[in-house]
């Protein structure tokens, strides 16, 4: 159920933020970020399809769900901090290849193999309906955190942590939440 703040809270800083770090911190025109976002949006539904397959089909010893979520936690963990790394000196065609790279693996591959099993769990968790409509409710409230902490939090918190570098404030603070995120995803494990 606190997987509601650990699932969304990476898509609440990717929707809310990464449009404005590549274009006006990171440089990258923004055609050819819109075209990297796209891209990788387009790459997560081929994605979708094989990971979910892969679910169905590969059991771990911790359950059909718990195994995958555990496989997930850290490169989600890793992934986004990698996502916004402050790489300002690097030419342009390294920036792009790097953004590509990280966020289309971040954006595709890892969010597709933690988030799945996530969803998937809460749906089979129970067939009464009302006690699976309670434990999404409790996790929608998690997910109204995680949206509270980024919308109301995050440049607050770039701020502080990048001490008036803004590029290493979105590492440090994504760093940060993805800790955060960890945590809640280990508690949900629980």
């Amino acid at each position: 159920m606190s997987a509601g703040y650990s699932s969304n809270l990476a898509v609440y800083i990717i929707s809310y933020y990464l449009t404005y770090f590549l274009v006006d911190m990171r440089g990258i025109p923004a055609a050819i970020a819109a075209v990297i976002i796209l891209g990788s949006r387009i790459f997560d539904v081929i994605t979708d399809f094989i990971i979910g397959i892969m679910i169905d089909r590969f059991h771990f010893k911790s359950g059909k769900f718990r195994g995958w979520i555990k496989l997930g936690m850290i490169p989600m963990l890793i992934g986004l901090p990698l996502v916004f790394a402050p790489i300002t000196e690097w030419n342009m065609p390294a920036k792009i290849v790097w953004t590509i790279v990280t966020y289309g693996l971040y954006g595709s591959v890892f969010t597709t193999i933690l988030y799945t099993p996530t969803n998937a769990q809460l749906i089979n968790m129970t067939t009464d309906v009302e006690e699976r409509s309670s434990i999404v409710g409790i996790r929608e409230i998690f997910n109204n955190l995680g949206m509270f902490v980024v919308s109301a939090g995050f440049l607050p918190l770039v701020k502080v942590l990048g001490q008036g570098d803004e590029d290493r404030g979105f590492f440090m603070a994504t760093a940060l939440l993805a800790a955060t995120a960890f945590a809640f995803q280990l508690w949900n494990l629980m």
